[in-house]
């Protein structure tokens, strides 16, 4: 009885694939994209940066200033953007 029903029935099919390719004007557009991103980032630093110049200018005791100097998130925050204006640039150079 069990030799006349198979187990398992496994058949085989083609089937076509499409896979897009990668042309120049794709590669040219995003390093576009990563060109205006690196001016994007670039501007905030330099907005942040001369808003931190005014906070410790505004600072008249010595103690607000060491607080302000101390600010450890603005700190990793611009440390933050300098990395990807580094890592931004670094592709665009990969992609050259």
């Amino acid at each position: 009885m069990f030799k006349d029903v198979p187990l398992i029935n496994i058949s085989t099919k083609d089937i076509n694939v499409k896979i897009p390719s990668l042309t120049s004007d794709d590669i040219s557009k995003y390093g576009s994209y990563l060109q205006s991103r690196i001016q994007k980032n670039e501007t905030i630093l330099q907005d942040r940066q001369a808003l931190w110049d005014q906070l410790t200018n505004l600072c008249s005791t010595t103690q607000a200033k060491t607080q302000l100097q101390n600010d450890s998130q603005l700190q990793q925050e611009l440390a933050t953007l300098q990395k990807a204006s580094t890592q931004d640039t670094q592709k665009i150079a990969d992609l050259q």
